[in-house]
């Protein structure tokens, strides 16, 4: 019954803007990184929007032992994924902030709602396109 409600409320699975964010965040990683990732994943028992889905945080099972990136600081800014429709100008970008805590990848953080600042910055989420991910921590299996 609790799972039935948790799926009502939250989904199990991302939107199209956030794949889209996550899949090249992960691209930008080294082999390592991603196989530490892909097993962090496999642990996921939850994601959850906050704040009109400007904030998309994955929580893990207790169960499971995955292992960890590094550095392992709370709350690491790690990379920022840069949106933008197609033909469109910096001025106009979405900057997706991807966070890690430590050492667990934990969220996406959007400006403002994604659907919002799409209507304002005249942006349709399902055609946006990564102009780069800028990395900010370079992450590597924890010793």
């Amino acid at each position: 019954m609790l799972k039935t409600l948790l799926n009502l409320f939250n989904r199990s699975t991302l939107l199209p803007h956030e794949q889209l964010c996550f899949d090249s965040w992960r691209a930008s990683l080294s082999e390592a990184a991603r196989a530490i990732l892909d097993k962090q994943l496999a642990a996921v028992r939850l994601i959850q929007r906050q704040a009109g889905g400007a904030k998309v945080c994955f929580y893990y099972r207790d169960d499971v032992q995955c292992p960890l990136l590094h550095p392992d600081a709370p709350d690491l800014h790690a990379a920022t994924v840069v949106l933008q429709k197609p033909g469109g100008s910096e001025t106009q970008a979405m900057r997706v902030k991807v966070y890690v805590h430590r050492g667990r990848f934990f969220s996406l953080e959007f400006p403002k709602r994604p659907e919002r600042y799409a209507l304002q910055h005249e942006m349709i989420l399902h055609e946006l396109q990564v102009a780069r991910v800028e990395t900010h921590e370079v992450l590597r299996p924890a010793s």
